[in-house]
């Protein structure tokens, strides 16, 4: 696995956003309804896997850049990694009835950019119900599928923030005290989402500059990771270190 190198020099204070801008991110960022899960099966269910893919034998994920509006809205923005054979426009099809509860920022409803993962594959056959001749043994659940367990066609998550690493360097709001030289790696499990989760660093930090640590890699977004063009969780590792000085 590919290490993320970054070195943490210098701490840019944020500026604020004018009222009618679309937020990269914000306070409490737009979320699907009801719920991830339901929201995504909703997608699935609404993609029409469209003859020429057929055709071509394409599969992949298509990762639709969107503006949910203040009402919760998706407006399709772009495309951020194509699949092509019509997939493309298929995943666009598929998203437009999902809806969000709109990002907010400082008390207020705001426009917020999301990237959305959309699979082009094709639909899942039907099984037969035949009742077996004996009731067979349950077999252990398979154990779950992720980017380090992945035996196909690999492809890491990707940063997409649109400053890359100097914006994890920006969001840094380091405490308040007397200056003293850090180091450390965080660790953390970048969904099928793109976002990223179960934050852990090693060395351990003070508790102030673990949460500041933390909060300046928790709104980043990430091009999932994918196993033969599925989308599954990657564990990736990101080396910080500061020498703090007045």
């Amino acid at each position: 696995m590919r290490l993320l190198l970054l070195s943490l020099a210098v701490c840019v204070s944020a500026t604020a956003q004018p009222a009618d801008s679309i937020y990269t991110f914000a306070s409490e960022p737009a979320a699907l309804l009801p719920s991830q899960e339901v929201a995504f099966a909703q997608i699935a269910a609404a993609f029409a896997y469209p003859a020429e893919a057929a055709r071509d034998s394409v599969r992949g994920v298509v990762l639709l850049r969107v503006v949910v509006d203040t009402s919760g809205v998706p407006i399709v923005n772009g495309v951020l990694r194509s699949v092509g054979s019509g997939c493309d426009e298929a995943a666009a099809r598929a998203v437009r009835d999902v809806r969000f509860r709109p990002a907010r920022h400082e008390g207020r409803a705001v426009a917020q950019y999301v990237t959305l993962p959309v699979p082009c594959r094709p639909p899942r056959q039907a099984v037969l119900p035949f009742a077996p001749a004996a009731p067979a043994a349950p077999e252990p659940p398979p154990a779950p599928l992720t980017f380090e367990t992945c035996t196909g066609v690999r492809e890491e998550s990707q940063l997409l923030d649109k400053g890359g690493l100097r914006t994890i360097v920006e969001r840094l709001e380091l405490p308040d005290g007397r200056p003293t030289p850090w180091k450390t790696t965080i660790t953390f499990t970048v969904g099928t989402d793109g976002r990223p989760d179960d934050f852990r660093l090693d060395p351990p930090l003070p508790r102030e500059l673990q949460i500041a640590v933390v909060r300046a890699v928790h709104p980043s977004r990430f091009a999932p990771a994918t196993c033969d063009g599925e989308p599954v969780p990657h564990t990736v590792q990101l080396p910080m270190s500061r020498r703090m000085q007045r």
